[in-house]
C-alpha cells in the first residue's frame, strides 16, 4: 500500500512538473520574438526554458532575434543550450548575408555559459586548428574579418574558464592577422583577463606589431602562474574528460586529418591535457605512444617529465626517441644523465635524440661520452646529431664535420648542420637546400675562426 501511494505521488509530481514546464514554454514563445526588449529578454532568461530559444536560432528567423537567442541560451545554460550553441559555432560556411556573425554570437553565448565541458569543442573551432576551407572564397563578401574575429571570442570563453594557455593563441593573432578589428579584439581580450596594459599599435607596421607581440608574450609567460593558481581550469568536468579521451583516440588513429586536429587541440589545451597524454604514452599503442610524446614535448610542461622518463624503457624505438625529444623541449636537465646512457641504445634514432638532448641541456663535462659515441657511430643521422651536440658544448673541431654534412648529408642532416654553423657564425650566408655546387661555394666562404 505504501509503495503504491509513493508511486502515485511520484507520478503526480512528475505530471505537475511537466505541466509547469509546458506553461513556461508557452509563456516564453511569444516573448522570444521580442528579445530586443530588455524586459522580454530578462523574462525569457528567468523562465529558463531553452527550447523556444533553440527554435529561434533556426535559419529563416530574424537575424537580430537569432543573435540575441544565442546570448539568452548562454544565460540559461544546460545541456540543450550548450549543444545548440556548439552546433552553431561549428556550422560550415556562414549563410549568405550573415557574414559569420551568428558564429560570433554563439561564441559569446558559450562565454556566458562558462562550461568547462565545452573547452575541447571551442579549441577545435579555432581557425588555426580546424580552418574553414570556404572562408577564402567568401572573403570578398566581408566574411573573413567576421570569421577570424570569432577566434578572439573563443579565446575569451576559454580564458573565462581558466584555460590560460590560450593567451598564446591571442599573441599569435597579434603577429598573424592584419585586420585592425581582429587585432583590437585580441588586445581587448588579453587586457580584460590579465589586467596588463602593454603596447598595442593596431595601425603600426609589421616590425611594430612583432615587437608588441613579443612584449606581450614575455610578460604573459612571467605572470601566467599567478593566474593559473588564482583561477584554475576545472579539468574534473566529465564532459571535458570525455572529449579529451576522444582527442586521444584521434591522436592514435589512422585518419591523418583527425591526428592533425587532435595534436593541435591537445597542444592548445596545455598542462590540463598532460595526464591524458601521459597515460597514453605509457599504456597506448606504439603509434599513440609516439604521438603522445610529440604533443607532450610541444606542450612543454615539466609535469610530463616523470612519464617521459619512464617511456625511455618502452619497446618501440620511435616512442623512446620522441620521449627524449620531449624531455629536451621541456628543458629537463635531470634527464641528461639518462640521455648519456642512451647514446648506446640499439636504435639509431634514439641515439640521435639522446645526443641532441645532451648537446642542448648538458655542459662541457658531457663532451667525452659524446666523443666516445662519435668514434663508434655509423648511422649518418646520428653522426650529424653528435657533431651538432659537441659543437654546442664548445668543441670547435666539429666545424669541418659540420661543413662536410652541409655538403653531402641528407636534407634534414644538412639543415641541422647549417643551423649550427649559422649559430657559430651568424654573418655567414648559405642555404642548405640549393644544389651542391652552390653549397660548395658557400662552404668556401665560411669564416675560419
Amino acid at each position: 500500500m505504501r509503495k503504491a501511494a509513493f508511486l502515485f505521488a511520484l507520478v503526480a509530481a512528475c505530471t505537475d512538473e511537466a505541466a509547469e514546464r509546458q506553461a513556461r514554454i508557452a509563456e516564453a514563445r511569444p516573448l522570444v520574438a521580442r528579445l530586443e526588449e530588455p524586459e522580454a529578454f530578462a523574462r525569457v532568461v528567468a523562465l529558463g526554458e531553452a527550447g523556444p530559444l533553440v527554435e529561434a536560432t533556426a535559419a529563416g528567423q530574424p537575424e537580430r532575434v537569432r543573435r540575441l537567442a544565442c546570448l539568452a541560451l548562454g544565460r540559461i545554460g544546460g545541456a540543450e543550450a550548450r549543444d545548440r550553441l556548439l552546433e552553431l559555432l561549428a556550422a560550415p560556411t556562414p549563410e549568405p548575408g550573415v557574414q559569420g556573425a551568428l558564429r560570433l554570437y554563439a561564441a559569446l553565448g558559450l562565454t556566458l555559459l562558462k562550461d568547462p565541458g565545452t573547452a575541447v569543442d571551442l579549441v577545435n573551432q579555432l581557425s588555426t586548428v580546424n580552418p574553414n576551407d570556404n572562408v577564402a572564397a567568401l572573403a570578398g563578401e566581408g566574411v573573413e574579418s567576421e570569421y577570424y574575429t570569432v577566434d578572439a571570442q573563443i579565446c575569451d570563453a576559454l580564458l573565462t574558464m581558466g584555460l590560460w594557455t590560450l593567451e598564446d593563441e591571442l599573441v599569435a593573432q597579434l603577429r598573424r592577422r592584419d585586420k585592425v578589428r581582429v587585432l583590437i579584439d585580441a588586445y581587448g581580450v588579453l587586457r580584460r583577463h590579465t589586467g596588463l596594459d602593454l603596447p598595442c599599435r593596431y595601425n603600426g607596421g609589421l616590425p611594430d606589431r612583432e615587437a608588441d607581440a613579443a612584449a606581450w608574450a614575455k610578460r604573459l609567460k612571467e605572470t601566467r602562474a599567478v593566474r593559473m593558481r588564482e583561477r584554475p581550469f576545472d579539468s574534473s568536468n566529465p564532459r571535458f574528460r570525455k572529449r579529451c579521451e576522444d582527442m586521444i583516440a584521434w591522436l592514435g588513429g589512422q585518419a591523418v586529418n583527425e591526428r592533425y586536429i587532435a595534436e593541435k587541440v591537445l597542444v592548445r589545451l596545455g598542462p590540463v591535457a598532460v595526464p591524458f597524454l601521459s597515460r597514453t604514452l605509457l599504456e597506448g599503442t606504439p603509434s599513440a605512444q609516439r604521438e603522445s610524446a610529440l604533443v607532450l614535448g610541444r606542450i612543454g610542461d615539466p609535469s610530463a617529465a616523470p612519464a617521459l622518463r619512464k617511456a625511455l624503457d618502452l619497446a618501440d624505438g620511435k616512442a623512446r626517441a620522441r620521449a627524449l625529444d620531449a624531455l629536451r623541449l621541456i628543458g629537463d636537465k635531470d634527464a641528461v644523465a639518462i640521455a648519456v646512457e642512451r647514446l648506446s641504445d640499439a636504435d639509431a634514432e634514439v641515439r640521435a635524440s639522446a645526443a641532441s638532448l645532451v648537446g642542448e641541456l648538458g655542459d662541457a663535462s658531457r663532451a667525452e661520452p659524446l666523443r666516445a659515441a662519435q668514434a663508434r657511430e655509423t648511422a649518418p643521422a646520428t653522426t650529424a646529431a653528435l657533431a651538432v651536440a659537441l659543437s654546442r658544448l664548445g668543441d670547435l673541431e666539429q666545424v669541418p664535420r659540420l661543413l662536410s654534412i652541409f655538403l653531402d648529408g641528407e636534407q634534414l642532416d644538412r639543415q641541422a648542420a647549417y643551423e649550427e654553423l649559422k649559430r657559430l657564425a651568424p654573418e655567414w650566408q648559405a642555404d642548405p637546400l640549393v644544389p651542391r655546387e652552390e653549397r660548395v661555394a658557400a662552404a668556401g666562404r665560411y669564416p675560419r675562426k
